[in-house]
């Protein structure tokens, strides 16, 4: 086996070895631990708080990278994710596109920001097997086209998606060694006043915060990811955008883009 990427984070004579973990999810991954301590490999710290970059247990999957890898970003409301998308992405790094039935804003293009469904349409996608992945949320439905990531796989280039955890689980399960999952954090102050400006709904605003506090903002939400990085209000964002590139290099095992 070769050795993870961050040396650094082992002891001199260590050597690791895998444990297979099992979550109230049902599903399965492999994580490397260091022997001395049994505690996962950690690697860099964003704004005071770790990220915990955990491994695959086939650490020689790294070598597949060149097959098209996808880096899923998820997590809470106003964290972030849409801004780091888009400063991300460019030619060399793509957007997937995803489906909804919710109509388009004026600025949106089908396409470009979404694939615009009608509700059959979606429905019948769903019955077909056609979709990945798929949520309702205000009553429209989001989805991710099995299409979409095969087609991103098979390319040359690695590319982006954003997800919630459902479809970061749903991903990992069925394509494995092709993705990797960044959660994007931030605090709850810094979450509640990025909601604020946005100038949406009282009471939208204090749901998605509480969907914050009790379930994205919790270990076992950020369990799955392969990286943590805290994007809190004071911090750099030039800063943040250039550790998240460090770690998508690090998925790569090359350069960085």
């Amino acid at each position: 086996m070769r050795r993870p990427i961050f040396r650094r984070s082992m002891p001199p004579s260590a050597s690791s070895r895998c444990r297979t973990s099992t979550w109230k999810t049902g599903f399965r991954i492999s994580k490397c631990f260091c022997p001395r301590k049994n505690k996962p490999f950690k690697s860099f710290v964003f704004d005071g708080q770790p990220a915990q970059i955990r491994f695959s247990a086939s650490i020689s999957l790294i070598g597949v990278l060149a097959l098209g890898r996808i880096i899923v970003l998820y997590g809470p409301s106003a964290s972030g994710k849409s801004e780091i998308q888009r400063q991300l992405t460019n030619p060399g790094f793509p957007r997937i596109i995803t489906a909804t039935t919710r109509p388009p804003r004026p600025h949106e293009k089908d396409g470009v920001h979404y694939l615009f469904l009608d509700k059959e349409s979606f429905q019948e996608k769903m019955a077909r097997g056609e979709l990945i992945e798929w949520t309702e949320y205000n009553g429209e439905w989001y989805g991710t086209l099995r299409s979409s990531i095969e087609e991103a796989i098979a390319g040359p280039a690695d590319a982006n998606i954003i997800l919630d955890l459902a479809g970061v689980l749903a991903l990992k399960e069925r394509y494995k060694e092709h993705i990797a999952a960044i959660y994007i954090g931030a605090n709850l102050p810094s979450l509640a006043r990025r909601l604020a400006e946005r100038g949406g709904d009282d009471a939208e605003t204090a749901s998605r915060l509480q969907k914050a506090r009790e379930q994205e903002l919790t270990e076992a939400y950020m369990q799955p990811a392969d990286a943590v990085i805290w994007n809190n209000d004071g911090v750099d964002f030039e800063d943040t955008l250039k550790r998240i590139r460090e770690v998508i290099a690090s998925f790569r095992g090359r350069g960085a883009q």
